[in-house]
């Protein structure tokens, strides 16, 4: 699955974007908390570690330290004054997909919202 998510970067970075975050941000191990509430706080009740790749403003990532296939890709957008930078990412699996919208709140790291097709719904944290 590593090698699969790692041909979707690169085919990722062949897209051409309008604006970019730095080269390989999002490389390395990354780690997420979820929790399943909406309330703009994130409990940890969730957690798990992504091994991540990413070229200009786009990556993906695959879960690392348990039996997984599914595997996250998404991209990053700054403001046109570059004070404000998003993150739009899709948890992707053959049947579940998890979709993630959120902000950049500090030096590698991101929080926002998570709502996924089973009903759920609930807040993120991503940090280095």
């Amino acid at each position: 699955m590593k090698i699969f998510a790692t041909a979707i970067a690169l085919l990722l970075s062949s897209v051409s974007g309008s604006t970019y975050a730095a080269s390989g941000e999002f490389s390395g191990n990354w780690t997420i908390t979820l929790d399943k509430t909406l309330d703009n706080y994130v409990s940890s009740q969730l957690v798990y570690t992504f091994d991540m790749n990413s070229h200009h403003n786009m990556f993906t990532a695959v879960y690392t330290g348990i039996n997984n296939d599914s595997f996250l890709e998404g991209r990053t957008y700054f403001s046109s004054a570059r004070t404000t930078q998003l993150i739009q990412a899709v948890h992707v699996d053959s049947t579940y997909y998890r979709v993630y919208s959120g902000k950049k709140v500090a030096h590698n790291h991101y929080e926002g919202v998570w709502y996924d097709n089973a009903g759920q719904s609930g807040d993120f944290r991503l940090k280095k």
